[in-house]
């Protein structure tokens, strides 16, 4: 097996492992079964939230997070209007702790990259490796990764860093299901046949309190609370319009599975291939 050390020895040793349960840190990463790979604190909760509550309160199942970027270049009112780029990296990390004890997830990792390290391709080619030795060692059945379509450009980014480290992995090692979910953008304009719709009304007040937990996003000018949790009862009602809704909340992904288990096409490539099957759904209509 894959030794969990290795993931933080030198240059990665600058790494955040939290585990809350406090159980030993191999125990509480090789038990994942759901990954998620955000960019910031925050990101996890609000686009791979239906993997936090699927296996919410299970012994069996475990959500795993990372969250890659430091959070330094915050926006901030209010209270936190004069709180230095150091203190908001602290603040920050403290969140995603906390959402990670809420979640109960399994383990949660913050990389503290800033976001200007990402656009180096060499970083990108470094930490993916690390990723990619993440998968190897926690063998996630079900990984959640930000969609390419994303308006962030530190999104983006991080959805090629994730992707990176799927396709240094043989192709029987790759998490089965891959799910590129929103943060910034929504999918609900891709034709039907293109989306996996999840939903994620198990847990209405785990859901908010999720979200809650970064006050210091909240209080900085965004009401992400509302927005989310908007976002996903649109999505849910706005399904399909010959039925009556399934469900309260839902989040929408692109699949990207099929993708991984049957090639090595680049991110870019990934893109191109469905903005083509997008036009071919629409011309067949």
């Amino acid at each position: 097996m894959k030794s969990v050390e290795q993931l933080f020895c030198e240059p990665f040793e600058g790494i955040d492992l939290f585990v809350p349960d406090a159980v030993p840190i191999d125990e509480g990463i090789v038990r994942t079964t759901h990954l998620g790979i955000g960019a910031h604190a925050d990101d996890l909760e609000i686009f791979a939230y239906p993997g936090i509550e699927e296996v919410y309160g299970r012994e069996d199942r475990w959500f795993g997070g990372v969250t890659v970027t430091n959070g330094s270049g915050s926006p901030r009112v209010g209270k936190f209007a004069g709180v230095s780029d150091k203190e908001m990296m602290s603040v920050r990390l403290r969140e995603q702790r906390t959402a990670a004890v809420a979640g109960g997830y399994g383990f949660q990792a913050q990389l503290k990259l800033a976001s200007s390290q990402l656009v180096d391709r060499d970083i990108r080619e470094r930490w993916s490796d690390w990723l990619a030795y993440l998968f190897s060692v926690c063998k996630p059945e079900v990984l959640f990764m930000h969609q390419p379509f994303d308006h962030h450009p530190t999104h983006r980014l991080v959805a090629e860093l994730t992707w990176q480290a799927v396709l240094k992995l043989e192709t029987e090692q790759r998490p089965k299901t891959i799910l590129a979910g929103e943060v910034w953008g929504g999918l609900d304009s891709w034709p039907p046949e293109m989306r996996k719709t999840v939903s994620a009304d198990r847990y209405p007040d785990l859901a908010q309190e999720l979200i809650e937990i970064y006050e210091s996003q909240v209080e900085g000018g965004k009401n992400y609370v509302e927005a989310c949790l908007g976002r996903r009862s649109a999505n849910a009602t706005f399904l399909n319009p010959h039925e009556i809704d399934s469900c309260r909340f839902a989040c929408h992904y692109l699949d990207l599975s099929g993708y991984a288990a049957s090639g090595t096409l680049s991110l870019s490539e990934v893109v191109s291939d469905l903005m083509v099957r997008a036009k071919q759904i629409f011309e067949n209509r």
